[in-house]
């Protein structure tokens, strides 16, 4: 058997190299983007710029579950906010495809999770140093209940993710009440505003009120009913 040798040409070896610094470079680009992208989502509290604001004043869970039930409402994820003053925690509720935050370990609440009143959570990192363990499961507790940790929220750098905690929405609503302050929020605007809309439609005689993170946002009066559960305002904050 002859053995050749070939050399490679110094040409060849500065166009490899200079292919590897182009793709470095790329890579930090992509890293550094991805980096600002999130503290711009952690300064709005990880919601997206198109995201709407409700507030209920009407403690009836049952007429928000129905809604949320209806094949129409989807892709998109629905907040209950501020249920206790002094953490993030969040009733949450999710339905089709849309941006989950991203998680250190663990898994999301299931589909069946989700629109139940489970006592399940999901809870940033700094709340780790809380959990206790009880046979080969994690619980912590949240406003004076047991929940089952079944994943934790972060990513590769410190954010505002990291306070959170959610639990399932119907849950939130047993120890809170219905009334309160939402967030309805999704992939598009087109699919956050039919969301919303049929949060807007609902027929109960109680007052909610909708709110834009950043641009003003007003549904056509054509669009509203007398019933309906939302009066006619929009703020732009």
């Amino acid at each position: 058997m002859k053995w050749t040798h070939h050399r490679i040409s110094k040409s060849t070896w500065l166009f490899l190299l200079n292919m590897i610094l182009v793709m470095t470079a790329a890579v930090l680009v992509l890293v550094n983007i991805r980096s600002r992208n999130e503290l711009e989502e952690s300064k709005r509290g990880f919601y997206s710029e198109n995201a709407s604001y409700l507030v209920n004043e009407e403690n009836d869970w049952n007429a928000i579950e129905d809604i949320l039930e209806k094949d129409d409402w989807n892709n998109g994820i629905l907040y209950k906010k501020d249920l206790q003053m002094a953490e993030d925690i969040r009733g949450v509720f999710y339905k089709g495809n849309f941006k989950k935050l991203p998680l250190i370990s663990g898994r999301y609440f299931s589909g069946e999770e989700v629109r139940s009143d489970d006592r399940k959570a999901m809870i940033g990192r700094r709340f780790e140093k809380d959990v206790y363990e009880e046979g080969d499961r994690r619980y912590i507790d949240i406003m004076g209940e047991k929940f089952e940790v079944i994943g934790v929220l972060g990513s590769a750098q410190l954010t505002r993710m990291d306070s959170m905690k959610w639990i399932p929405l119907k849950a939130a609503a047993e120890l809170t009440g219905a009334e309160g302050s939402y967030v309805v929020d999704g992939n598009s605007e087109k699919e956050i505003r039919n969301n919303t809309k049929l949060l807007w439609e609902a027929a109960t005689v109680r007052i909610y009120s909708i709110f834009r993170l950043s641009r003003l946002f007003i549904f056509s009066c054509s669009n509203l009913i007398p019933s309906s559960v939302f009066t006619h305002a929009a703020l732009s904050i």
